[in-house]
């Protein structure tokens, strides 16, 4: 199991912007034996995976959000 925990970070970012900090723990409980770099190795994996789609998803917010703002500029 894992979670995710965001932290907001004020006063750590340029004017005008945020900042945040990412935490990321896990708990494995292997019901076999299992080598250590095998899970390293699979760990390291889905966190890249995970963090390419956090970032997919704050991007898309942050499109959504200009043209969402640009229409109510209309």
């Amino acid at each position: 199991q894992g979670v995710w925990r965001l932290q907001p970070l004020p006063g750590c970012a340029p004017d005008g912007q945020d900042a945040m900090r990412l935490t990321y723990a896990v708990e494995l409980k292997p019901s076999l034996p299992v080598p250590i770099a095998l899970l390293e190795g699979r760990i390291a994996s889905a966190l890249g995976e995970n963090l390419e789609a956090i970032r997919d998803y704050v991007v898309s917010r942050q499109s959504e959000a200009a043209a969402n703002a640009a229409t109510e500029r209309l």
